[in-house]
């Protein structure tokens, strides 16, 4: 298993990387480089003709950290760099690749994962050569927009020449929505990143990779109108309720009864058909929140 796409914000001027890189790629060149994402400038570190790794800075991004996009062969080398030169940096692509050469190992792999799609309603796609299996073939797994997406493709029929027919690449794609994502990406372990979604870990149990734990580096929590609705009631009435509290004695359960007594005198709607709206729009149960910390899941940046 090894990474065969790093892509990460390096928390520090052009410069500094530049004098790093200098020590770790000796061997290498710069020559300037075409920018993209709303970057301003970019340079291009080289080996001969092959592209080692892109870099760009300026524009809207500002000039204060470097992004860097480093592919296919030349990615672990430079995931190592930028995990041991600058640990804080934000991982915002990577890639994990597993490689399997034995024989119908293709087919092997995409009914399995096929399977698994159907039973859990996966989205899924295809592309290549499915008809004449000479050009090779390619399933994919998930939305490409979502924070996990998955290939598995017959890389041996796709370089062609001299290589294993049955040589079969699974990569998994991890692309973390929010900040605290991709600074956790940043320090997450090849095998855990299968952790990125509740079905990369079912998928990485199919590669016979067992035990990977849920990584919270996908998608960041997104309030519902409920959620909203709740928000901004404990805002504009939480020293209402709290003298409320004082006002029982600080029992919270004369608290909730004298909450749900008054809510009932005042709705139009009888709590059964509350309930099942509330299911219908998938509210199971309402937020618990033990500590003022807990809140931060609701804050006015995410709502």
């Amino acid at each position: 298993m090894k990474f065969d796409w790093y892509q990460a914000t390096l928390n520090s001027q052009k410069d500094n990387v530049f004098s790093a890189l200098q020590d770790d790629y000796a061997h290498c060149d710069l020559r300037p480089g075409r920018p993209s994402n709303g970057y301003t400038d970019g340079a291009d570190l080289i080996a001969g003709d092959d592209v080692i790794l892109r870099l760009m800075w300026g524009g809207v991004n500002g000039s204060d950290s470097t992004h860097c996009v480093s592919t296919g062969s030349n990615a672990p080398r430079f995931a190592e760099f930028a995990r041991t030169k600058f640990k804080d940096h934000q991982v915002s692509r990577l890639d994990v690749a597993a490689d399997y050469e034995e024989k119908g190992c293709f087919k092997d792999l995409s009914t399995s994962l096929i399977k698994y799609a159907k039973s859990k309603r996966l989205k899924t796609a295809v592309g290549g050569d499915w008809i004449k299996h000479i050009g090779g073939r390619t399933l994919y797994l998930g939305s490409r927009t979502s924070p996990a997406y998955l290939r598995c493709y017959e890389k041996g029929k796709q370089i062609g020449m001299d290589a294993n027919p049955d040589w079969t690449r699974v990569e998994l794609e991890v692309k973390p929505s929010s900040k605290e994502g991709k600074a956790l990406l940043a320090t997450t372990s090849l095998e855990a990143c299968w952790g990125a979604s509740r079905w990369s870990i079912d998928v990485a149990a199919i590669l016979g990779r067992s035990g990977i734990q849920r990584a919270p580096i996908g998608s960041i929590h997104s309030p519902s109108d409920h959620d909203r609705a709740i928000f901004y009631m404990l805002k504009q009435y939480g020293p209402t309720l709290l003298r409320q509290y004082g006002l029982v004695g600080e029992d919270y359960a004369l608290l909730g009864q004298y909450l749900i007594d008054a809510a009932k005198a005042h709705s139009t709607q009888s709590v059964a058909d509350l309930i099942e709206e509330g299911k219908a729009a998938g509210l199971l149960k309402p937020p618990v929140f033990s500590s003022t910390n807990q809140m931060d899941l609701f804050n006015d940046e995410t709502l």
